[in-house]
């Protein structure tokens, strides 16, 4: 009766060994004993997905292209990344690191979802999913500068002046008017 009472104070000790082993390494473990032995088994922890960037609800110009980074870990490996647009499955990744360009032009303007879904070695799936916003692109008036003659300069009445000028636009520019005394001369 003593010699049984010590084989179960053992493999008691065994449990809580294997389960502050469990604890620490950060894993969820079952444990079975016989009276002789304990044996453990890991269980097949679901993987991790996370969409680092682009952030919740941050907004894009249509047209823009927008890259998708996403963290996806598993304690067996990761099988496949998939990537979807508005629930539509745009590209699947099975390579880390794990991202996608995707390029705006064919979305409307509002807000969209951005979905991607994981799948480890053993079948287990995880999914991250936000929203993002496509606006429209904000035109921005020309620029246009004088660059000779310089404010100020004094002309030789007569003499010919080569007018230098910068025009810059967002888009295109048309045309450059040059006006004297606000009337138009070419």
């Amino acid at each position: 009766m003593h010699n049984y009472y010590i084989k179960e104070k053992d493999i008691m000790i065994k449990k809580i060994l294997i389960i502050l082993l469990s604890v620490f390494l950060g894993n969820m473990m079952f444990i079975s004993c016989t009276d002789d032995s304990c044996s453990t088994e890991s269980e097949n922890i679901v993987p991790i997905c996370k969409i680092v960037s682009p952030a919740a609800n941050d907004s894009f110009v249509k047209g823009e292209e927008v890259t998708i980074n996403v963290v996806a870990t598993d304690d067996d490996g990761i099988d496949s990344v998939k990537f979807y647009i508005d629930d539509v499955l745009e590209f699947t990744d099975t390579v880390a690191p794990y991202f996608y360009y995707y390029n705006t032009d064919n979305l409307a303007l509002g807000e969209h979802s951005i979905k991607v879904s994981i799948k480890d070695r053993d079948g287990n799936k995880a999914v991250d999913r936000l929203n993002i916003k496509l606006i429209e692109a904000v035109n921005i008036l020309p620029t246009c500068r004088i660059v000779s003659p310089v404010s100020h300069e004094k002309i030789v009445m007569g003499s010919n002046v080569i007018i230098d000028v910068v025009a810059a636009d967002d888009s295109n520019v048309d045309s450059v008017r040059f006006y004297i005394d606000d009337i138009f001369e070419f």
